[in-house]
């Protein structure tokens, strides 16, 4: 199975069984939208990692705190939420919109080379559609007072089906040799002729 999707078939198994505490996340920050303060639903947020057993960094863009500050009030609560996660370095000059950015970050996770990959969770419907049609990148949203993982997409499935009929033959040629290395050259054992028995 491609690292890829290991990684997101373990990410699956992580929810599944974090799901009272996804839920309790979701719950809390739900019921808070309107009035968060910084340091709200922490606690949940933190049982939620504990579940993952895994570090799990939190980070968030430059472009999403200054897209957040310039939106101002309506958006407050989202800003505090915000301002509990590390802040990732915007690496493209001049400035982007906040979904552009993190749709960058999304297409570079996609190179296996940097051992990154990002979950994104996002209410931006607009991202959401674009992030699917990329392909292979998780993502995570907030409905019915809960997190949701989405479902992989249609492209996120070509994908997979790809790499595992790219890497087929290859697996089979490395079963093939180590056969070979590990109980010798590969000669057919050799079955004796049965003798013809006689009536009893």
């Amino acid at each position: 199975m491609p690292e890829k999707q290991r990684r997101l078939l373990k990410f699956a198994e992580y929810l599944a069984s974090c799901s009272k505490e996804s839920a309790d996340y979701g719950k809390c920050v739900s019921l808070k939208a309107e009035k968060v303060a910084k340091g709200d639903c922490q606690a949940e947020f933190e049982k939620l990692l504990i579940c993952f057993k895994k570090n799990v960094r939190k980070p968030a863009t430059e472009l999403n705190f200054l897209t957040l500050e310039q939106l101002g009030k309506p958006l407050y609560g989202a800003l505090c939420i915000a301002q509990q996660f590390k802040v990732a370095k915007c690496p493209h000059r001049p400035l982007r919109s906040a979904a552009d950015c993190i749709a960058h970050l999304a297409r570079r996770s996609q190179n296996l080379e940097k051992k990154k990959i990002y979950f994104v969770a996002t209410q931006d419907a607009e991202l959401l559609q674009k992030l699917r049609m990329l392909g292979g990148i998780p993502l995570m949203s907030i409905r019915y007072n809960a997190i949701i993982l989405e479902k992989p997409s249609e492209e996120t499935e070509k994908l997979a089906t790809e790499t595992t009929t790219k890497n087929q033959p290859d697996e089979i040629q490395k079963i093939k040799q180590l056969r070979k290395i590990e109980l010798g050259e590969g000669e057919e054992p050799k079955h004796r002729k049965r003798k013809a028995k006689g009536p009893n």
